[in-house]
């Protein structure tokens, strides 16, 4: 084995995921150093450092057990970044452990890289964003804190793009549009369901739920229309299929059974109705180009939107009016969008990931690492709401 030269990392930037195994909770663990994923060599590998790599994963530290030897497969093109790992266990990130030697020495091939087999349960889960990957074609759950994630495994996927949760039967719900359905599944990626297969055409770009009445809302750009139906997909009704172009985002006031949506057609525009498609009203139909995501805060009682034409994120109240700018960035390609009592996160193309921000704009901070393909749709779960 060659032993490389050491190398100076920021540890404030390091991130874990699994790979290389179908369930949500075990894989080959891998670790994101300076712009790059490499494994740890598993000398010194026990149940301790099992417990640190779950708990940056958001599973927490119960019966997490360490895996050895490259059980769960390798890849040979990427680079061993840790070696000698001794963790005590009760450290929340693997950047608190001691090692022997720098960041990049080992003594160590692929045949030792080093996984995990954390125990799963949705009543402790830690707070999460999940993200729809359309070009990696994969639905990742993003650890809030940590930025570290593991996949969602589905039977068959191709592009999802619309995604939201529902916490009352910890399951996600999301549009996938190559294969044209509406799908749900549980949080660790089992009972995963067609709820409802759509035409050829059908381009279902946006989705959300109501949790409190039982419903889904989806926009479909191909069929110019936006659905409502119930959670089990019956019930299936068209709240809106006139004078829509390219409908998109989706998001909904369910105090008030209100759903605002965005059209990015030759008139961009975006709209709101009642659910039964009554009242509806143009709120703003000039400064726009691509407004990708739209997402209604609750709290503030507040519209958020992000655009891709113009590169921009702004607010306005829930009649159009008082519409600011709050963020502006030249290079970002912003998609999906969420919002907590905080914070607002919103994935970005050309950054490869998720941002989050303060809601007056500042504080621009990744989570995560910039390593995702397309990023469409975002979801985030807070415990207790």
């Amino acid at each position: 084995v060659v032993t490389p030269s050491p190398i100076v990392v920021d540890e404030s930037h390091i991130f874990v995921r699994l790979v290389g195994r179908g369930d949500h909770n075990e894989g080959l663990v891998e670790v994101y150093i300076n712009g790059e994923w490499g494994t740890i060599c598993d000398d010194m590998w026990d149940d301790r450092e099992a417990k640190v790599v779950c708990e940056m994963l958001g599973f927490g530290k119960t019966n997490a057990k360490a895996v050895s030897r490259a059980y769960y497969g390798t890849d040979n093109s990427i680079i061993i970044f840790l070696d000698d790992v001794n963790c005590t266990g009760e450290e929340s990130h693997i950047a608190q452990c001691t090692k022997i030697g720098d960041w990049g020495l080992h003594n160590c091939d692929h045949r030792e890289d080093a996984g995990v087999n954390c125990t799963f349960d949705v009543t402790t889960i830690r707070d999460f964003v999940l993200v729809a990957d359309s070009y990696i074609q994969e639905i990742y759950r993003m650890d809030l804190e940590t930025g570290s994630y593991s996949a969602i495994p589905q039977y068959s996927v191709n592009t999802p793009i619309g995604i939201d949760y529902d916490p009352l039967t910890h399951t996600v719900f999301y549009s996938d549009v190559g294969l044209h359905l509406i799908k749900s599944t549980d949080l660790d990626g089992n009972n995963e369901k067609i709820l409802k297969r759509l035409n050829s055409v059908a381009i279902p770009d946006g989705l959300v739920i109501d949790v409190q009445n039982r419903l889904i809302f989806y926009s479909d750009t191909g069929n110019d229309v936006i659905v409502k139906m119930n959670m089990d997909g019956t019930g299936v009704v068209n709240v809106t299929n006139t004078n829509l172009d390219e409908p998109r985002a989706v998001t909904l006031d369910v105090a008030n059974q209100v759903i605002y949506w965005t059209d990015w057609g030759a008139h961009p525009k975006i709209e709101k109705s009642n659910y039964d498609g009554s009242n509806r009203q143009t709120l703003i139909d000039s400064g726009l180009k691509f407004p990708n995501g739209l997402v209604y805060d609750g709290t503030t009682n507040k519209l958020y939107l992000c655009d891709a034409g113009t590169n921009k994120i702004e607010v306005m109240d829930t009649n159009g009016q008082n519409r600011q700018l709050i963020f502006q960035d030249a290079g970002a390609h912003f998609f999906g969008i969420d919002v907590d009592s905080q914070y607002i996160y919103v994935s970005d193309w050309t950054k490869d990931g998720v941002i989050r921000l303060n809601k007056d704009g500042s504080g621009e901070t990744p989570v995560g690492p910039p390593s995702f393909g397309k990023l469409n749709g975002i979801s985030l779960y807070h415990q207790g709401g």
